[in-house]
């Protein structure tokens, strides 16, 4: 689990249902903690053809809030 605000959670949500959004680092207590990278994957198919976006964000947690920045 991660804390973020009102409109970061609708928003992982939405990524959640048409893809997947994944914690590559440790978690403790059930929350997001230490170094990782938040990984948010979409794939969308439009006019026959098939698009996979990718945002992550790199840094570190603590108590399931992060601290980093996207690439």
């Amino acid at each position: 689990k991660l804390f973020a605000n009102e409109n970061t959670v609708k928003r992982l949500k939405e990524i959640g249902a048409s893809g997947r959004v994944v914690w590559d680092g440790q978690c403790k207590g059930g929350l997001i903690e230490g170094a990782g990278v938040l990984r948010q994957e979409v794939t969308e198919k439009a006019g026959g053809r098939t698009k996979t976006s990718v945002v992550l964000y790199s840094g570190t947690s603590r108590k399931g809030l992060r601290h980093g920045v996207s690439s």
